[in-house]
């Protein structure tokens, strides 16, 4: 069984776009296990998940009440989930075309990592598409590795590691990967794009914080060095975010977005 958690909050069309990209590729799948976590505890919610429920084969669970935060919501997700993996697409993000049904159309090692690529959208045109690398510790040192939309994490592990660190408010999506990798996990590359995302995400709209996020993860898991590397990379860092700030909404830079390769 999959578990995919879903995260919302006073969002309900946003909701509605994930959990139909969902159900387009596996809407009798009893394999399936979807776990919405609404932090508004809004009645348009509850009623929208009673009257899927009515029509699909797929285990919804819901949990309608205030949280801390997204991060807290997903750790509740995390509490509830059945199974062998478990994948975290909050409330906008979809699947895409394919790419759950990949993932479930042959037996996985409930012991590995899954993870794809992604592609942004930004007023529902394409912005760029994202090749996540996590084949090496040193991968990691990239300011994206990888998108956690796209990432097939093995259930027990996150459970047994704690699930996200509260205390990383914009990145503990990053820390908690790097755990990952830390407790020996195998990481295996779907080599296939598994999401499509919202351009504009938290960590997006605050870089820097995220950055220090980063670089904390690495001193809190011994990993000095690498801690080390970011800070002296920071003024060039600071540099880029300030320039791609400037430059939003412009076409120079969505151009560059376009046609990077990451």
């Amino acid at each position: 069984m999959l578990s995919i958690v879903t995260v919302t909050f006073k969002n309900l069309p946003c909701l509605v776009k994930t959990i139909s990209s969902i159900l387009s590729e596996c809407k009798s799948s009893n394999s399936l296990q979807i776990i919405v976590v609404d932090g508004a505890a809004e009645s348009t919610v509850a009623n929208y998940i009673k009257s899927i429920k009515l029509s699909s084969s797929v285990e919804f669970v819901l949990v309608s009440e205030p949280d801390h935060g997204i991060y807290d919501a997903m750790n509740k997700g995390l509490r509830l989930a059945r199974g062998q993996h478990i994948i975290y697409m909050n409330s906008g993000d979809c699947f895409h075309a394919g790419g759950l049904a990949l993932f479930l159309s042959q037996p996985r090692d409930p012991a590995v990592l899954y993870y794809g690529d992604a592609e942004f959208y930004q007023d529902d045109a394409l912005s760029f598409g994202f090749k996540a690398n996590m084949q090496r510790a040193r991968d990691f040192l990239r300011h994206n590795c990888f998108s956690h939309q796209a990432i097939f994490y093995p259930t027990a592990l996150l459970q047994s590691l704690g699930g996200y660190r509260l205390d990383f408010a914009i990145s503990a999506d990053f820390d908690l990967t790097w755990r990952c990798w830390r407790s020996g996990c195998r990481f295996e590359q779907l080599g296939a794009v598994i999401a499509d995302c919202e351009l504009g995400g938290i960590s997006c709209q605050r870089g820097l914080q995220s950055y220090a996020d980063r670089v904390a993860s690495f001193q809190a898991s011994g990993a000095w060095h690498y801690a080390l590397l970011l800070k002296a990379y920071y003024p060039i860092f600071l540099a880029k975010n300030l320039l791609v700030r400037r430059l939003e909404g412009s076409r120079l830079l969505a151009i560059y977005r376009k046609y990077k390769v990451r």
